[in-house]
């Protein structure tokens, strides 16, 4: 596995438009599995007793094909290609994780993963330079936009350890295990609670902190109770079929998540998982606000669903990326860009 080449550098035009959105707090990145992969260097192989890598989605899901003995790698068809559904073998994460979860349990698919999350991995570039971000210009914000949502499906903390030397903050993450399942809330001060009704749930979300939206659970190395992860096929079924989202979330979140740009960073349109949830989302197409996503290799059917979804691609490396608009800010602050 190599780290992402270099790219040509990032539009300026792109970078002084986002830069703005942030400023007015109308930004709402979203973090997938390629965000921690952006500072691994070329040729890196990843093995499960590395603390300062985390795995790819494919990584993981060799992992746990070799922990759980999984042999669909082996179970290739050897007759006609008109007779085999499935001739080449797939190391399907959602597929191995339920093998696991149904031959060992799934205590032992969360010890698993548990061990894999659980070292201090060290933030990557992008965690860093969005909580390093300052809160958006009073004078350019409504009260709901002042602070960062930063939603990501990882379950990883990497973005709560970039926050936590700079400023305090919320986490709100889903938890499957629950019956029914719902979201909770931890706050700043490490106390965690359930959101059991979220409309009569009342906190001042975005008002003083940025907040963390964990839509496929976490690791908590302090308290495993409250781990949980949407990994099996069956998690994610059950996440289909589960309550709206107006059932799940407090209104600040669905008012920010729709009303808002969206910034996709490390996804793909194998990432159907998020396809899941921004179905979900509904978002109004009469009060459109252009999301974009950064893709550093597109296909062209994956060229044509993004443009299909109204998503801007652009076609930047994530390093390339967050450099980008590093230096819009940092033009800024040397007052020579001029502010759109």
């Amino acid at each position: 596995m190599s780290s992402q080449p270099e790219s040509a550098p990032l539009d300026v035009d792109h970078a002084r438009v986002v830069i703005n959105k942030f400023s007015e707090g109308r930004v709402v990145p979203f973090l997938g599995a390629g965000v921690n992969l952006c500072d691994r260097p070329k040729d890196f192989e990843w093995n499960s007793s590395d603390e300062k890598y985390l795995p790819s989605g494919a990584e993981l899901a060799r992992e746990l094909a070799r922990n759980f003995d999984y042999q669909e790698a082996t179970k290739v068809c050897q007759g006609p290609p008109d007779q085999c559904l499935r001739r080449l073998p797939e190391l399907d994460l959602a597929r191995i994780s339920q093998y696991g979860d149904v031959t060992q349990g799934g205590g032992a698919l969360y010890e698993k993963l548990h061990s894999l999350f659980a070292p201090e991995f060290p933030p990557t570039k992008v965690h860093e330079f969005l909580a390093a971000l300052p809160p958006a210009q009073p004078e350019r914000s409504r009260p709901e936009n002042r602070n960062l949502l930063i939603v990501t499906t990882n379950y990883d903390d990497l973005m709560e350890r970039a926050f936590a030397p700079i400023r305090l903050f919320d986490v709100v993450f889903y938890d499957p295990d629950d019956r029914p399942a719902r979201f909770w809330h931890k706050r700043s001060d490490g106390t965690t609670v359930k959101i059991p009704d979220p409309t009569s749930y009342e906190f001042p979300f975005f008002d003083e902190r940025p907040v963390v939206l964990k839509i496929h659970g976490t690791v908590d190395r302090s308290n495993q109770g409250c781990e949980g992860y949407v990994i099996t096929e069956d998690h994610y079924i059950e996440y289909l079929a589960e309550e709206p989202l107006e059932k799940l979330l407090p209104t600040s979140f669905l008012t920010k998540l729709r009303n808002n740009h969206l910034l996709f960073l490390g996804y793909s349109l194998h990432d159907w998982n998020l396809r899941v949830f921004l179905r979900r989302l509904k978002r109004s197409p009469k009060q459109t606000y252009k999301p974009w996503a950064v893709l550093p290799f597109v296909d062209s059917v994956e060229e044509q669903f993004w443009q299909q979804q109204g998503v801007g691609i652009v076609k930047v490396t994530l390093k390339t990326y967050i450099d980008g608009l590093q230096r819009e800010i940092d033009s800024r602050r040397n007052g020579t860009s001029a502010k759109a």
